[in-house]
């Protein structure tokens, strides 16, 4: 199941292209790149940079595409295990967030003011929304293979080694009194065992997801193949 139509398809790349960035230079206004690099530490923002990346490889693709073949342009199944990446990734964060995060103190910092609300509205919800919608309407089905789930696991467990790395050789977190991004992954609060435990829940979790992500992606093939059967 995918929408053929290539304009409001590369529309919407275009769209989350750039709403990904604005979302990225709008979590620390006027902050230097330098700056900006220390909150890559918060698994948000290392999916929102990688999502403005991904997109925009993928909307400059498309609009040569769009042009070299006067208005089509083919979807390329050459970014798929990227892309189902990013979206296990995007969903993820915005389930943890939403269901683990947004009732508690983290939440209340990001939320401070109308313009910091917008940001994690972008965040959270709108970029992973949009993310998910470009998929679904307009990818090609049946790109992601069974192991991908299982190859998609080195993101949480390189992300957990950074983090642990960072809170042993560097500094507090700007903004916060804290070493660790999150609650979940504060050994001098929780100890070493809490938190390796919680950091295997979460990889478990990222790989049901991913197969989640591969069913959803073999069902709609499914159901387009007979609507092309349909149509002959």
């Amino acid at each position: 199941m995918y929408t053929k139509n290539n304009f409001i398809s590369l529309a919407m790349k275009c769209t989350i292209f750039i709403t990904s960035g604005t979302a990225w230079l709008l979590t620390s206004p006027g902050a230097s790149i330098p700056e900006r690099l220390k909150y890559l530490v918060y698994f948000t923002n290392v999916s929102i940079l990688v999502c403005f990346f991904l997109y925009g490889y993928i909307t400059v693709e498309s609009l040569v595409k769009f042009k070299q073949t006067d208005g089509y342009y083919y979807r390329s199944v050459k970014t798929a295990f990227l892309k189902g990446a990013l979206l296990v990734m995007l969903v993820f964060t915005m389930l943890v967030f939403h269901f683990g995060l947004s009732m508690t103190e983290f939440a209340e910092q990001v939320n401070q003011n109308l313009m910091n609300r917008v940001v994690n509205i972008l965040l959270h919800y709108a970029i992973p929304v949009l993310c998910v919608l470009d998929w679904v309407l307009f990818d090609r089905k049946g790109s992601f293979r069974l192991i991908y789930p299982i190859a998609w696991l080195i993101i949480p467990f390189v992300y957990f080694l950074l983090v642990m790395l960072r809170a042993e050789f560097g500094t507090l977190i700007p903004h916060t009194e804290s070493r660790f991004p999150y609650f979940f992954f504060d050994i001098d609060d929780l100890g070493f065992a809490d938190v390796l435990a919680y950091a295997l829940w979460f990889a478990i979790a990222f790989m049901v997801m991913g197969y989640i992500v591969v069913l959803v992606d073999k069902i709609m093939e499914k159901h387009s193949l007979k609507l092309a059967k349909k149509d002959l």
